[in-house]
């Protein structure tokens, strides 16, 4: 399938969309961060492919949908990087799941780190907390929700 500039974010949006309401697999995600990551994408001006990969993101991980299902709806090149940028969830320990997401994402093409990059500046942007707590938590770790909640607490 070819992504037409014209195309590709009401394509991805409607598709983001149907996933996050009638098909989400993880409690509390909700479809904004992946349409900022898009927005951040398409404000830099880079190629549909890289706004759409953006849009979809985190699909595969949040949704029941398939990597075989995005590649029919919306061809390789999206679904290879939207793969790319999908962690490995049989990977348990969470500091080795990440390091394996970033060898993997640097393995695949220099646009895979480009969402990669788009989606850190939109949680930083977004004030979320991006660093383990000091404390060595890990999220999941009651150590993490507190530290979690003193960075977002106002002092």
């Amino acid at each position: 399938m070819s992504i037409t500039p014209e195309s590709a974010h009401d394509l991805a949006r409607v598709f983001l969309a149907d996933a996050y309401r009638m098909r989400l697999r993880r409690a509390g995600k909700t479809v904004e961060h992946p349409i900022a990551v898009g927005e951040l994408l398409t404000d830099d001006r880079h190629s549909p492919t890289v706004v759409v990969a953006g849009l979809l993101h985190d699909v595969l991980e949040d949704t029941d949908v398939t990597p075989a299902e995005l590649r029919t709806r919306f061809g390789p090149d999206i679904a290879r990087l939207v793969e790319a940028l999908t962690q490995d969830t049989a990977i348990v320990n969470y500091g080795e799941r990440k390091a394996a997401l970033r060898r993997q994402i640097l393995d695949a093409d220099p646009e895979a780190a480009i969402v990669s990059l788009a989606e850190g500046c939109e949680v930083a942007e977004r004030g979320a907390p991006t660093e383990r707590p000091s404390d060595g938590a890990l999220p999941g770790d009651a150590r993490w929700d507190r530290g979690a909640l003193r960075t977002q607490s106002p002092q």
